[in-house]
């Protein structure tokens, strides 16, 4: 569990500020902290927090200070990290936790620092605060890297080590299902819906890479029951890696991709799936 160190009141207030931050553009920012830091002071005043027992007139020592500026900034970066690069970082989080169902078991699972850096380093981090040397080594970068991750949040070091703790436990209790039927029914439907939703984002990764490392372009077609319905009714989706001169994917440009391909499909997958409608 990660560590809170807000109240449930600021937490909601950060919340509802973290909505009208992310729709800010970067120029926005000088714009919103001023105001954003009065609200906050007005319900909850900083140093009243941090030094209850001072009287609002009495000066502070130089370390007081730092604490009360090191309190502010811990506000900007809640912000940042749950916007900014943040805003992605469940969907992040999502496809690697897919990505690693296709690792095999003597696949390694991803250490911390690899983990972060996918989650938020070429995100934000690496935009924010460029390489501080000239040496581009990859002994120098991963330096940095872990350098930077020590100096997070226990909020962010706290969520990537969760993750390396899933996909350590996950290696170690795998076991290949006798049947690809029998792996589907131990899933439920709730996990079933939300892991079909980010799927389109796990393929889209694979498939981009593929065509940047191959120069092919990709066409995916994909479905089954959906779990949303109760009659188990198949949905089918494609997705389409590569355009045309023209601009357009293979469905843009085929005007029987809807027409006849995929009601084809679909009708393959009501064969397939049939047992399932039965039931």
């Amino acid at each position: 569990m990660c560590r809170e160190w807000t109240t449930p009141k600021q937490k909601k207030f950060l919340q509802d500020e973290l909505v009208r931050y992310s729709s800010m553009s970067a120029k926005e920012y000088t714009q919103f902290w001023p105001a954003f830091f009065q609200q906050w002071s007005q319900h909850w005043p900083e140093r009243a927090a941090m030094f209850p027992e001072l009287p609002l007139d009495a000066p502070l020592t130089s370390q007081q200070q730092k604490d009360l500026a090191e309190a502010v900034i811990k506000h900007q970066q809640w912000l940042r990290w749950h916007s900014g690069a943040g805003k992605n970082r469940s969907a992040n989080r999502k496809t690697l936790t897919i990505l690693d169902g296709l690792m095999k078991g003597k696949t390694r699972a991803k250490q911390p620092l690899e983990i972060y850096s996918k989650m938020y380093y070429t995100s934000w981090v690496k935009h924010d605060n460029p390489l501080e040397s000239a040496d581009t080594t990859i002994a120098s970068i991963r330096g940095q890297i872990k350098k930077r991750f020590k100096a997070e949040p226990q909020e962010i070091q706290d969520e990537v080590m969760c993750i390396h703790r899933e996909q350590t436990t996950g290696k170690n209790d795998m076991s290949v299902a006798e049947d690809e039927e029998e792996a589907y029914l131990d899933i439920g439907p709730e996990t079933l819906q939300s892991n079909i939703q980010e799927c389109g984002l796990a393929l889209q990764k694979v498939l981009c890479h593929l065509a940047c490392m191959t120069g092919w372009s990709f066409l995916v077609l994909m479905g089954g029951p959906d779990p949303t319905c109760p009659d188990g009714q198949c949905a089918v989706a494609s997705l389409h890696c590569g355009k045309n001169k023209d601009g357009l994917d293979f469905a843009q440009s085929c005007p029987e991709f809807k027409s006849s391909w995929l009601p084809t499909y679909s009708l393959f997958l009501d064969l397939k799936y049939s047992k399932s409608l039965l039931l």
